[in-house]
């Protein structure tokens, strides 16, 4: 047990009892006050520290500004924690949080452009990505457009700001070939996955191109079991290679061209397809087959073109890496991130337009009579001044909208 002359001596040098003795408390009722005043300190240090090693950006919001216990606002109050509603700033004013804490930077390079790798078969997309991200010393890294392990071709990356060109150019046409073997099938649809069944049919040219026009244009599409597609919250090839393969409801898709370019022998066959996106090569290898009475897998697979990107546009992986094993490949093997938006129509806008452009204001289409280009309305077109794109604008109810300014 701990004295009564202990208590009060302690309580003498910190000032915590001295309210409670005034009330001539008992000795316990004066621990448990002070107790409660130290608690109180502690918490509230607690506190500042815990705001002190947090990065934080608020916007002052005027009279009314609310900003939780956790955070300063430099603007409203700048010694206080709270705000106290009576600050005077203009709606929207950014407030710092100065903390002292340096910003964790990202790691990488922040280089920008197009690379268009020629993807040797064996790798996901995802394990090209990673590579050239490593080559590189990349901060951001993407592609447009998932192949295969089994395919080859095409499979651009886009770096930095060149990811928010992206979905133009998975939206944009893509040229596949692949060959077709007749008489078996795979539970993948492709040469990687376990056969499932045979057939002794074999049919003609004429019977294969006779197919074709059934699987050409706006079509419904049943897709292969193993793909990315999820059902109720899984992934469709998890589910295919646990044994519980999932059926799939139709989706659409659109085939612009569906071609026999070369009957090898009685088994195998060559097809080129022109497609948008979000169409399976395995399912219509499959459906060409099962349409001629007979079964069919991909043997092999490969991508000619992406939006603006051919394969003359291409460079492997191999060429990429620099001679020096501690050296990282040079950005000057990108192209321009606008290289993307190619195919989409340009509409040449003046200096004082651009500057309000690119301040998110849209455009009055009767200034821009004579200049805007043959599209439907709510088609993109690329906004340009001289040679530099600004970004991508839309079309619509009379006006040209920004929709992505780069």
């Amino acid at each position: 047990m701990i004295s009564h002359g202990v208590w009060q001596h302690y309580g003498t040098m910190t000032g915590l009892t001295s309210p409670a003795r005034a009330r001539g408390w008992p000795a316990k009722m004066v621990w448990i006050f002070s107790g409660t005043r130290l608690a109180w300190g502690v918490g509230w240090l607690g506190l500042v520290l815990r705001t002190a090693g947090k990065q934080a950006v608020r916007h002052c919001r005027g009279r009314g500004c609310r900003l939780d216990a956790a955070r300063f606002c430099r603007l409203c109050k700048p010694d206080a924690i709270w705000c106290d509603g009576a600050c005077s700033e203009p709606q929207g004013r950014r407030a710092p949080v100065e903390t002292g804490v340096p910003m964790r930077r990202r790691r990488g390079r922040p280089i920008n452009g197009w690379l268009i790798v020629d993807k040797p078969t064996g790798m996901t997309s995802t394990q090209v990505v990673g590579r050239a991200k490593r080559l590189f010393d990349a901060q951001k890294v993407g592609h447009g457009g998932t192949l295969d392990p089994l395919a080859t071709g095409l499979l651009p990356l886009a770096f930095g700001t060149a990811t928010k060109t992206v979905p133009y150019v998975m939206d944009g046409t893509k040229i596949y070939r692949f060959t077709l073997k007749l008489g078996e099938s795979r539970d993948s649809d492709d040469a990687d996955g376990n056969v499932t069944g045979h057939s002794d049919v074999r049919p003609t040219d004429d019977e294969l191109r006779a197919a074709l026009p059934a699987l050409t244009g706006d079509i419904m599409q049943v897709p292969p079991v193993f793909s990315a597609l999820k059902v109720a919250g899984e992934r469709a090839y998890d589910m295919a290679r646990d044994g519980r393969p999932p059926e799939l409801p139709p989706r659409p898709a659109r085939v612009d061209r569906f071609e026999l370019v070369e009957r090898v022998d009685q088994d195998t066959a060559i097809f080129e397809v022109e497609s948008g996106k979000g169409v399976y090569m395995r399912a219509l290898a499959r459906d060409v087959a099962l349409a001629c009475g007979t079964l069919g897998h991909i043997t092999a697979l490969r991508r000619l073109r992406v939006g603006p990107f051919t394969e003359a546009d291409a460079i492997t992986l191999d060429k990429i890496a620099p001679n020096d094993d501690n050296a990282h490949a040079s950005p000057e093997l990108l192209r321009p991130v606008a290289t993307a938006l190619a195919d989409i129509p340009a509409l040449a806008l003046t200096a004082d337009e651009a500057a309000s452009l690119l301040h998110g204001q849209a455009l009055s289409l009767v200034d821009l009579m004579g200049r805007i280009p043959q599209t439907e309305e709510g088609e993109p077109v690329r906004a340009m001044e001289g040679g530099r794109v600004l970004g991508i604008c839309r079309l619509e109810d009379g006006l040209l909208r920004p929709v992505r300014i780069l």
